[in-house]
């Protein structure tokens, strides 16, 4: 009796004990691609978008985990996008910049009068001989064009600014 209860006990022992590293071991397979995950965001957020997860699970983690690094390599191809968009426009802007500094620089140095209109009619740009010409100082914001072509002595340049705004629509 003394013997049956001892071997009852011991193995009652070894499979508690084997349960126990049972547990442990699915744990440690369970824990282990949720640990590189987390570790796979922290790179993310530090900005490595080319950081690549590698678990080999066919089950619901693995599911999670390619669904992680197909977000990284779509993050990375966005971002890339973005920035040779970014410079691009960059570039175009530096260049519109350059031309119009070009262009104010020979209207500058131009004897003629030279005056500029949007498409609603607003003076845009105006060169130091128009200013003169006209008696109207350099537009800081936009200005109507028919509060400078009012008086009579411009009534053919009045005319003129009319036709092609016609002409426009």
């Amino acid at each position: 009796k003394r013997l049956y209860g001892l071997s009852l006990t011991l193995s009652l022992l070894l499979a508690l004990l084997s349960a126990l590293v049972l547990a442990i071991l699915f744990s440690e397979r369970l824990s282990a691609p949720l640990v590189l995950l987390a570790e796979g965001t922290r790179e993310v957020a530090a900005g490595n978008l080319s950081y690549k997860v590698q678990v080999r699970a066919d089950d619901e983690i693995g599911i999670l985990v390619d669904s992680f690094n197909q977000m990284t390599s779509d993050l990375g191809s966005s971002k890339s996008k973005l920035e040779t968009a970014y410079s691009d426009l960059q570039s175009k802007h530096d260049e519109m910049e350059m031309r119009r500094r070009y262009t104010e620089t020979v209207l500058g140095a131009v004897a003629t009068g030279v005056v500029s209109l949007d498409p609603a009619g607003r003076i845009t740009t105006i060169n130091g001989a128009a200013e003169r010409m006209l008696g109207i100082p350099a537009p800081g914001a936009a200005i109507p064009e028919a509060s400078v072509f009012r008086r009579p002595d411009f009534a053919e340049i009045a005319a003129l600014v009319t036709r092609m705004a016609r002409l426009r629509e």
